[in-house]
């Protein structure tokens, strides 16, 4: 039983670096929609102030 749990972990364990690798990202890419978003909004008359 114990050996089928060592290859869980370091599944676990690959997916949480891949995550914390892909978050900045996510976190990016998110911050780049906003300000696209916030540009397209001025541009039509309506800037939103933050």
């Amino acid at each position: 039983m114990k050996n089928q749990i060592l290859p869980d972990l370091e599944k676990l364990k690959q997916y949480i670096e891949l995550q914390s690798k892909i978050q900045p990202v996510t976190s990016f890419v998110d911050n780049v929609e906003q300000e696209l978003n916030d540009s397209l909004e001025c541009a039509s008359g309506s800037c939103p102030i933050r």
